[in-house]
């Protein structure tokens, strides 16, 4: 595991399912509120977390990548179907690709 993989196992990624847990409140509260600051808040926090899903998005297909390529799968192809394929695409490849073996 290298050494970025380590720190984005142990430190971003649970700071990162602290905040979605932090802002759900939040966005609840901007929604109830009619006014500017409801506005405001509710689109502010909705743009931060599809960033920060958009960020663990891009850091599993990496992942999906480098653990493909290290299985002696094809990594490119498997990444790909996790792009296209979401949730579904990564059970796949956790049920097929990482058994695979290049003869």
């Amino acid at each position: 595991m290298t050494a970025i993989q380590s720190r984005l196992s142990k430190t971003i990624l649970p700071l990162m399912v602290i905040g979605f847990m932090l802002a759900l409140p939040l966005v609840a509260m901007a929604q109830d509120n009619s006014g500017m600051f409801g506005v405001l808040a509710g689109g502010t926090i909705w743009l931060v977390c599809c960033l920060a899903i958009f960020i663990l998005d891009i850091a599993i297909l990496i992942w999906v990548y480098q653990d493909a390529n290290k299985h002696g799968a094809n990594g490119v192809l498997w990444a790909a179907i996790v792009f296209f394929g979401s949730l579904v695409g990564l059970l796949l490849y956790f049920a097929i690709g990482r058994n695979q073996r290049t003869v």
